[in-house]
C-alpha cells in the first residue's frame, strides 16, 4: 500500500455507481462511508492474503484487483473486479479468516470499510444498515448463482 487518506466528497460521488450503493442517495453514501479510508495499492501489491484475519470489507473506486488462491503450486484465479465492485465482506461479516489472496493488478485506489465503521452505522442510522446488508446479500447470492453456473458449464464440458 503506497498511499492512505480519508474519503472525500469526489469519492462518494463515484461510489454511487457501485452497485451495492445504487439504490442510495449520496447523502446515505455519506453516513455509509463516515470515517472511511482511501487505500492505494500499485500493480502487484497484495490488499490481504488468504488465511490473515479480516475486520475490514473493500470497495473499488478506481482500479482492478484479482481474486486468486494458490492449489498444488498453480495459481487459480477465481475473478477479477473492477471500480464499483466490493470484495471481503464475508470474512468481515462472519469475522472469519480470509480464503483467498487479493492483489491489485493495475493501480488501484479502494475505500476500506471496517467492522467499526458498521457498528457505528448501526448505532446511528440502523434502518440504513438493513438495508445496505439486503443490498449486500442480494449481490452476493446473485455472485453465488453465477458460480453455480460456472462450475455447471465445466462439469458439462469435462463429462
Amino acid at each position: 500500500m503506497s498511499e492512505i487518506r480519508l474519503l472525500q466528497n469526489e469519492d462518494i460521488k463515484k461510489l454511487k455507481n457501485c452497485v451495492l450503493f445504487s439504490n442510495f442517495s449520496l447523502e446515505n453514501i455519506g453516513y455509509f462511508l463516515e470515517d472511511a479510508l482511501v487505500l492505494f495499492y500499485n500493480e502487484g501489491e497484495y490488499v490481504f492474503r488468504e488465511k490473515e484475519k479480516s475486520d475490514a470489507m473493500y470497495i473499488i473506486i478506481e482500479g482492478k484487483v484479482k481474486i486468486s488462491n494458490i492449489a498444488q503450486d498453480k495459481e487459480v484465479i477465481f475473478t477479477y473486479l473492477k471500480s464499483g465492485d466490493f470484495f471481503g465482506e464475508i470474512a468481515m461479516l462472519t469475522k472469519q479468516q480470509r480464503t483467498a489472496d487479493v492483489s491489485s493488478v493495475e493501480p488501484s485506489e479502494l475505500v476500506m470499510l471496517t467492522s467499526e465503521n458498521f457498528e457505528k452505522l448501526r448505532i446511528k442510522h440502523p434502518d440504513l444498515l438493513s438495508d445496505l446488508y439486503k443490498q449486500m446479500l442480494l449481490i452476493v447470492c446473485n455472485r453465488l448463482k453465477i458460480t453455480d453456473q460456472k462450475v455447471l458449464i465445466k462439469t458439462i464440458f469435462r463429462g
